[in-house]
């Protein structure tokens, strides 16, 4: 009557079984295997005393699963009678109470365990790792188990996911698996994943990879399963990184056939130091033919920043040599990939870092420094594009002033400018743009927090143009910053698009008018409330939601404003919004279209608005809208809720619109 199990699997049966067991028993069984292992339990044969007629309760003889090693008033389920289980499975430790009263005896019970190790280590040249009882069970909650893969010395991993389910939140903070390059989480981070779609394959930089699955304590799903290979390492001439002023790499070949090998998946990151650029020459290529001019088999990838979520420059196969190409920023991507047939002689890369012709990124200082455009006061290049990026020290604000400034009237405006502004997501900030006709010298500029942009474009040099002009870091005023204050006063409230007071300013408010909503395009916003020596006031209540898709998500208040994604700009291609719209209960809702330009052939069908009469797609409509109806009457709900969906599929005018609702 009761014992302690180690072994990964076993066979555990009621005193006496098959015959009856006795009277007044009280039996527990531990099965103990570590925290980081799944055991599940399957009862064969079950054979127990009926639960009370009334309360189903197994108040007489009964089996309670417990997690831990503990009896505790919480089991995770308590059986009787005569029908055999499900399986149970507990994360951890797991302790079987079985208990009889003094009277009716039945058979008893037959059952066999497994655990299952969640994580481990991994040594091998292939192997398939997952959550724990993928093909079985759900995955369980409150979960952290640690997969350690290690292939052999100087080659590097290569893995894939095979199914992927896992419970989906706004940057996986729920349940994830985290990939990182090394042998621990101080290696970089590869990748978070969550949600149903597969993460791409993932390869490491060394022998080693390691991943960690997360889980919360609520909501699970299926699990994932992942399968890894050893394949060529950096040391092999497979990928790298890659910070010398100038170097030369290319296709890793076999030294017997001269020809690139099967299966790589190579990736080469390019950095050069910061305001350099880097010029890329391809001086051979000759990979496997595209079909239907499409790299399907072995190509090349080159991306236009440090990831292969920067812009794609191309995709080239085949033996035409692809152009020269030079970087936007201080860092290139490129990536080679082979399938398991046709081999060629492959590709050979040289690349150089130069100086940035103008622009760049900068930190100002209580020194005043001077930039101007490329060759000042000589001539430009002709379709010159120079953007700086100035930051001052946190609390500081930026200065810039133009010393000289030169365009002709006759030029473009569109094409020919001087623009100064803060950061484009800036809501309080603004950008100034100046062109050849304007008669008055530009004025002094100060950034509305750290950060001031200044972008000087011009499709063609004429005499006497160009742009000189110094920046430096100066205190912030407070007073010009704090929109509706009073001198004196000193209170305010900021939000900040990040998580600390380094992240870009979203807007500053003070006074008795409340702010619209604030769509920050992060996960984290950080907030500061600031009061002085006097005066004091109700203060303020701030609710949020969120949405995985950047735009969307519940919207709580009596009254609101929300907009397209990117309002006033123009929404992107392929965009779908939907919004709650939720006020107190015992209100309703009205919402009033305050601009709307939704480019549509006119049946509203590709691009369009409706509002429901309620909290989702099963109530009734108005709408659609689309086109630039600006005398659409408001809509008036018969709830406290209304449900607005946005669904565009393309845009080639600008477009956008902007709600309001009040209750």
């Amino acid at each position: 009557c009761g014992i302690n199990f180690t072994s990964p699997a076993g066979r555990i049966v009621s005193p006496n079984y098959p015959s009856q067991y006795d009277n007044n028993l009280n039996c527990s069984y531990i099965i103990d295997r570590g925290p980081q292992s799944l055991v599940i339990l399957e009862f064969e044969t079950f054979h127990l005393e009926a639960p009370a007629l009334l309360s189903r309760i197994c108040l007489y003889d009964g089996v309670s699963i417990f997690r831990g090693t503990r009896v505790t008033p919480h089991p995770v389920i308590t059986l009787c009678g005569s029908e055999v289980p499900e399986p149970i499975s507990v994360f951890g430790p797991m302790l079987l109470n079985f208990y009889t009263d003094s009277h009716i005896a039945g058979f008893g019970f037959q059952a066999r365990y497994r655990a299952i190790a969640c994580g481990g280590t991994f040594n091998g040249s292939v192997g398939v790792i997952s959550s724990p009882a993928h093909s079985v069970l759900d995955y369980h909650n409150n979960m952290n188990c640690s997969y350690h893969i290690t292939v052999g010395s100087g080659k590097a991993v290569v893995l894939k996911f095979n199914a992927f389910q896992l419970e989906l939140s706004p940057s996986c903070y729920k349940d994830s698996v985290a990939v990182y390059d090394g042998s621990d989480t101080h290696a970089p981070l590869l990748g978070k994943f969550c949600g149903s779609e597969l993460p791409p394959n993932i390869k490491s930089s060394s022998n080693q990879l390691f991943l960690v699955f997360n889980t919360d304590f609520s909501g699970s799903d299926r699990g994932w399963k992942a399968s890894f290979r050893e394949t060529l390492g950096p040391e092999d001439g497979c990928g790298g990184y890659l910070t010398y002023s100038a170097y030369r790499f290319g296709s890793p070949v076999s030294n017997v056939s001269g020809r690139y090998e099967r299966n790589l998946d190579c990736v080469w990151v390019i950095t050069a130091p910061v305001n350099k650029l880097i010029n890329l020459t391809f001086t051979s290529f000759v990979l496997e033919s595209p079909v239907a001019q499409t790299c399907q088999y072995d190509y090349v990838k080159l991306y236009d920043g440090g990831s292969e979520n920067a812009n794609l420059v191309g995709t080239f196969c085949g033996s035409i040599v692809p152009a020269p190409f030079l970087s936007t920023s201080n860092s290139l991507t490129l990536k080679f990939v082979t399938d398991n047939s046709v081999q060629r002689e492959g590709f050979s890369v040289t690349y150089t870092t130069v100086d940035r012709l103008c622009g760049g990124t900068y930190n100002a200082t209580s020194t005043s420094l001077t930039a101007t455009s490329p060759n000042f006061p000589s001539e430009y290049p002709p379709f010159t594009l120079c953007t700086w990026v100035i930051d001052a020290p946190p609390q500081q604000q930026v200065k810039v002033v133009v010393e000289t400034f030169h365009l002709h009237p006759s030029q473009d405006c569109s094409k020919n400018y001087l623009q100064l502004q803060d950061l484009p997501m800036h809501s309080q900030g603004s950008a100034h743009r100046f062109c050849g006709n304007e008669t008055f010298p530009v004025p002094e500029f100060y950034s509305h927090d750290r950060t001031a942009i200044v972008t000087f474009k011009s499709d063609e040099y004429r005499i006497n143009n160009g742009v000189r002009f110094t920046y430096q870091a100066t205190e912030m005023d407070l007073n010009s910053t704090i929109i509706g204050a009073q001198k004196k006063h000193q209170i305010k409230s900021e939000v900040r698009n990040g998580s600390n007071m380094q992240s870009p300013l979203l807007g500053r408010f003070c006074g008795n008018t409340v702010p619209s909503p604030i769509f920050p395009q992060s996960h984290v916003v950080f907030l500061r409330f600031k009061s002085d020596i006097s005066g004091a006031r109700d203060g303020y209540e701030i609710t949020w939601t969120s949405s995985s898709s950047g735009c969307g998500g519940t919207l709580y208040g009596s009254t609101g404003t929300f907009a397209s994604p990117r309002y006033p700009a123009t929404y992107w291609n392929n965009t779908d919004c939907e919004w709650v719209i939720t006020v107190p209960k015992g209100r309703i809702v009205t919402v009033n279209f305050d601009f709307i330009s939704i480019d549509d052939p006119g049946d509203c069908s590709s691009n369009y608005l409706i509002l429901y009469n309620g909290p989702d797609t099963s109530y009734p409509q108005a709408g659609p809208y689309c086109g630039m109806d600006t005398n659409i009457a408001p809509f008036t709900a018969t709830s406290h809720q209304v449900y607005v969906k946005f669904h565009a599929e393309y845009v080639t005018l600008p477009s956008g619109f902007r709600l309001s609702w009040t209750s």
